[in-house]
């Protein structure tokens, strides 16, 4: 199977090649994260993986974009705003599924 969360990151990134360095400062800015919904986001990924709704590979790239072991803003900030623009989208998908009781 493709690890859908990469192939995601890969055409985000392209897709910011057509877009101004102005919007992609805007885009970053809107995309703080606190220290509780970078847990929460962990939360959901592993809910999904539990049900089977994510690949051990992909549960795997999104636990290291929340922040890993120690998810902080600060570790949040210094990912790639293709990682950050995926890992919300992502977290917004599940979160979505959790409250249509599919997680």
């Amino acid at each position: 199977m493709a690890n859908r969360i990469q192939d995601k990151i890969d055409r985000v990134n392209e897709r910011m090649k057509e877009v101004s360095p102005e919007k992609l400062e805007t885009l970053s800015q809107g995309l703080k994260a606190e220290m509780f919904e970078l847990v929460e986001y962990q939360n959901l990924q592993s809910m999904a993986f539990a049900c089977g709704k994510l690949t051990m590979e992909e549960a795997q790239i999104l636990y290291h974009i929340y922040g890993g072991e120690l998810p902080t803003p600060e570790r949040w900030d210094q990912k790639s705003l293709a990682e950050k623009v995926v890992g919300t989208q992502t977290a917004k998908e599940l979160l979505d599924m959790r409250i249509c009781n599919i997680l």
